[in-house]
């Protein structure tokens, strides 16, 4: 599971959206550019990637906690399932 709280930089959101706008292009390039280099396209890092947008996301499931003594509240983000050692 992934915390969120309201000191969070919102970096990890433009990673995010930075992977989403450029993955389709990475994958259409991969042949022409690096396929000598690091070998075929492989159907794994289309899991990877669709795994990593999916973590963190708020749709895909969220619970709040509150400090019973200072009343500070987190939000507990859920892990994408695939993803080890979470």
């Amino acid at each position: 599971m992934a915390l969120a709280n309201s000191s969070c930089s919102s970096s990890s959101a433009s990673t995010n959206q930075l992977v989403d706008d450029y993955f389709e292009t990475l994958e259409r390039v991969w042949a022409e550019r690096y396929l000598e280099r690091y070998g075929f396209w492989r159907a794994h890092f289309m899991r990877v990637i669709w795994d990593y947008l999916d973590c963190g996301n708020l749709h895909n499931g969220f619970a709040r906690i509150r400090c019973a003594d200072c009343g500070h509240i987190w939000t507990i983000l859920s892990s994408a399932p695939n993803v080890k050692g979470r």
